[in-house]
């Protein structure tokens, strides 16, 4: 009862039973994750149900907007009083503690965040720092009880994103979203939007259209 599958009208979303599960399986193991799938089917909040399910913080980054992944991983030297401070970022902070760090729109990030990842996802589960300097911690460890979710949208279809290094895709276990039944999309849309099912019916049959096409 613990990690049931979220339900259509109490939770207002749809997965089918075997993804959900293995997400859950593979967030209680530490296993890194990447949810792929079309566009709308509810990987970002899929995740968040996981983690309200499980007791866990969700720390997202929108990977998509790390425009410089060194400060946004990593931090930035700051000068404070004459001197030079090293201010760690957030990421820094989030990965010594149980959560769950989203990546959200992985395959948006710079290439540039490989390099960053890559060792927070395999055995030595820590993050070099080597540009803090001075007396500053130059390797964090990864909590045990952290671990690693992505979200992505691969295909030629979606502008703006990129190819994704292979060691880094490696680092995950894939699991692929796909749209709901007609049925359960309208039993969702009408709870959602308080709409009658004809009328929920109607547009999720556009919408269908829209996406074969």
């Amino acid at each position: 009862k613990r990690y049931a599958v979220p339900d259509i009208i109490k939770d207002g979303f749809y997965v089918k039973d075997t993804d959900w599960y293995v997400l859950v399986r593979n967030i209680i193991t530490k296993t890194p994750e990447m949810l792929t799938g079309p566009s709308g089917t509810g990987k970002t909040e899929l995740v968040y149900l996981a983690g309200k399910r499980l007791g866990l913080e969700v720390c997202t980054y929108n990977m998509g907007t790390m425009i410089d992944p060194i400060s946004g991983l990593l931090g930035v030297h700051r000068l404070v009083q004459g001197g030079s401070v090293f201010d760690y970022a957030k990421f820094t902070q989030d990965i010594q503690k149980p959560c769950i760090i989203l990546l959200d729109e992985l395959s948006r990030a710079p290439l540039s965040c490989n390099n960053i990842l890559l060792p927070c996802l395999d055995s030595r589960r820590e993050l070099p720092v080597d540009i803090a300097g001075g007396n500053n911690i130059r390797n964090i460890k990864v909590h045990p009880d952290c671990v690693f979710v992505a979200t992505a949208n691969i295909g030629a279809e979606y502008t703006g994103t990129s190819t994704m290094d292979r060691a880094l895709v490696d680092r995950f276990f894939m699991l692929e979203l796909e749209y709901m039944d007609e049925n359960s999309e309208t039993t969702i849309l009408s709870g959602r939007c308080s709409i009658s099912r004809t009328d929920a019916r109607m547009i999720v049959r556009s919408a269908r259209t829209v996406r074969s096409l």
